[in-house]
């Protein structure tokens, strides 16, 4: 089966996950499970399709923004499964099908595949860093996800209005505690990326351009881990600069793929 077909398999199936999570008229079991199994089936395509690139190419697949963006939304449904089911939020994947399903149409419309055909050999820096930047990106992304969630449920609370689909919201303590917990991973990892950045040794001005993007994503999530012990913030003003945050790991990833068809 031709990779690319995985890809868009994938796209199809979380699609009808987004449909049916939005469309059905009762936030049951049924319907969070049957969420979750489509999910399941689009890591597993994603996951095919990452793998039959690999082996074509020789290389971890990041050579162009339409790999990049498969294993970013493997990336963040990977976080899904890690983190829903650790912490019974299994009502995340209604919400974290939207935001693969973006990736995913944004990847496809506006990013040229064209499978790289360098032989040269890669060194294991370059791979490394571009992969678990790429995994610090996914998690970041739940984190958005759990703010969005997070707000919310704020805004029914302070209205009085938990009717209908919203009614089966986690716990604004429950969002908290896992919005830090994957703040804190993907901040780890993004810090990882970083460093190993420095140690593939390339340094030419494309490379200076996205080292200094990187800091300044990288500062403002070191200064929203901080804002509790510093700034105080409300949880309300915390949860939208998480939201912000991943809008500028967005704008990072489409900068970075924008300056160089390959981010590895």
């Amino acid at each position: 089966m031709n990779d690319r077909l995985w890809f868009l398999v994938a796209a199809l199936i979380i699609a009808a996950s987004t449909l049916w999570s939005f469309l059905s008229n009762q936030n049951n079991s049924l319907t969070r499970r049957g969420v979750q199994f489509l999910l399941a089936l689009a890591l597993i395509s994603l996951s095919l399709f990452l793998m039959q690139r690999g082996e074509l190419i020789r290389r971890c697949p990041l050579t162009n923004g339409f790999e990049a963006t498969a294993f970013l939304t493997w990336g963040v449904l990977l976080t899904y499964f890690l983190i829903g089911s650790s912490y019974r939020l299994s009502i995340l994947g209604a919400f974290t099908a939207p935001l693969a399903l973006l990736l995913l149409t944004l990847g496809g419309l506006f990013s040229s595949d064209q499978p790289s055909n360098d032989l040269n050999p890669v060194r294991w820096s370059s791979e490394f860093h571009a992969a678990i930047s790429i995994l610090s990106y996914g998690t970041l992304g739940l984190a958005a996800v759990c703010s969005l969630m997070y707000l919310i449920q704020e805004h029914h609370l302070k209205k009085h209005t938990f009717t209908g689909w919203f009614d089966r919201l986690p716990s604004m303590g429950d969002l908290e505690i896992v919005l830090h917990r994957l703040l804190r991973w993907g901040f780890l990892l993004m810090t990882l990326g970083m460093l190993s950045g420095f140690a593939t040794g390339l340094f030419d001005q494309v490379s200076k351009i996205k080292l200094l993007w990187a800091t300044v994503v990288w500062s403002w999530y070191l200064g929203l881990l901080l804002s509790p012990f510093l700034l105080r913030l409300s949880h309300r003003r915390f949860a939208w600069m998480a939201l912000i945050g991943y809008i500028l790991v967005l704008l990072s990833f489409g900068i970075m793929n924008s300056l160089i068809g390959n981010h590895s």
